[in-house]
């Protein structure tokens, strides 16, 4: 049920990309300048590096500041309910293998429904400043979960820029990149 109601908010990201055929029919469309930078950002190991109260907290929060100005008490509590009842799946998740019992503190259990839609909001909470602050030079930007495909209209310095700004953002989050810069083509996915 999380992973239904969350796809309706991820569906509506800036830089959401819905699967491989839509990126193919966006590109399709699109003109380059010849100066353009084709950047291509993949955090790394980004499903076991995630906190997860900083994920929780994270998606909260976004989920409270898209609710409209005069929201009603029912509208804000059913929002509370499902962070309430999200963090329980989470946090109180538990394996058992090899005759053990695990509990994630990091990083999503393996085949958590809602997986990809809970990694899609918090790298969106996390990555957008970084991508705001450089939305006059970005001329393409779609995530898939952990890869960005982007294009930059930008010199050098600018490509190095973004890139910095990127991993700033993400450092905090103790998330990792590694990237790809070319003037010929993009690498995604």
């Amino acid at each position: 049920l999380d992973a239904i109601e969350l796809t309706r908010v991820t569906a509506g990201l800036s830089h959401f990309l819905p699967d491989c055929d839509s990126l193919t029919r966006e590109l399709q469309n699109i003109r380059v300048r010849r100066s353009a930078a084709f950047v291509s950002i993949d955090v790394r190991r980004l499903y076991p590096s995630i906190d997860l109260r900083r994920c929780l907290a994270a998606v909260r929060h976004y989920l409270m500041s898209r609710l409209p100005a005069g929201a009603s008490a029912a509208e804000v509590e059913e929002v509370e309910m499902a962070a309430e009842l999200r963090e329980i799946v989470l946090l109180e998740n538990f394996c058992f293998f090899a005759g053990r019992y695990f509990k994630f503190h990091r990083g999503f259990p393996t085949g958590i429904a809602s997986g990809r839609e809970l990694a899609e909001l918090y790298l969106h909470t996390v990555e957008y400043q970084a991508l705001t602050a450089h939305r006059h030079e970005l001329s393409f930007c779609r995530r898939y979960v952990d890869d960005l495909g982007s294009i930059l209209n930008a010199d050098d310095a600018g490509v190095v820029a973004f890139v910095a700004d990127y991993q700033a953002a993400l450092a905090p989050e103790g998330l990792d990149i590694t990237v790809e810069v070319s003037r010929t083509e993009m690498v995604l996915l």
